[in-house]
């Protein structure tokens, strides 16, 4: 069957559990490929010192939680830190010791659950920085306003300037 305006051809019922069985190894085979390509990444680190090559995988996998992933797995595996604006760089003074390539190679981003305290710190700089992300988004579909969004971002940012203001009062 076809649709009508389209180029669609519809798989035959009696052809779709093959056909969907097809789907799941290619996802198999894809998520293969990209761990070869991850772990190649967090070498390059090693090898060059910049966090270029696993920046531009994260940046092209489609789904936000497959980026996440990445992130939080070559957290644990890289000296790598997150900027303020959510990136990733190597850190100062990194040494090779400093890197789990046996980790990396064990499991991938995919079956990799990062331990309590590792990946992403949650702080009121990340939490503006996801609301902002996120805030973004709801404006273009009239969830919210623009001027909603920046009243919570400016909240943010007054609890995280109130935060360092008794930070310094306990330490003095």
């Amino acid at each position: 069957m076809k649709i009508t305006g389209t180029k669609m051809n519809l798989i035959p019922h009696g052809e779709m559990a093959t056909c969907i069985k097809s789907v799941g190894n290619r996802d198999k085979a894809f998520k293969t490929f990209a761990h070869g390509v991850a772990c190649s990444a967090i070498f390059h680190i090693a090898e060059h010192g910049n966090a270029a090559l696993v920046l531009q995988l994260g940046e092209k996998l489609s789904r936000p939680s497959d980026r996440k992933a990445l992130q939080d797995w070559a957290l644990a595996h890289a000296p790598l830190e997150v900027t303020d604006d959510g990136n990733l760089k190597v850190k100062t003074g990194w040494k090779l010791d400093d890197f789990d390539f046996a980790g990396m190679v064990e499991k991938s981003m995919w079956e990799f659950k990062p331990e309590r305290g590792e990946g992403n710190p949650i702080t009121l700089d990340s939490i503006a920085l996801y609301v902002q992300n996120k805030g973004k988004t709801a404006v273009k579909r009239g969830t919210v306003t623009q001027e909603q969004l920046e009243c919570i971002l400016e909240g943010i940012k007054g609890a995280s300037e109130l935060a360092e203001l008794i930070e310094l009062a306990q330490a003095a």
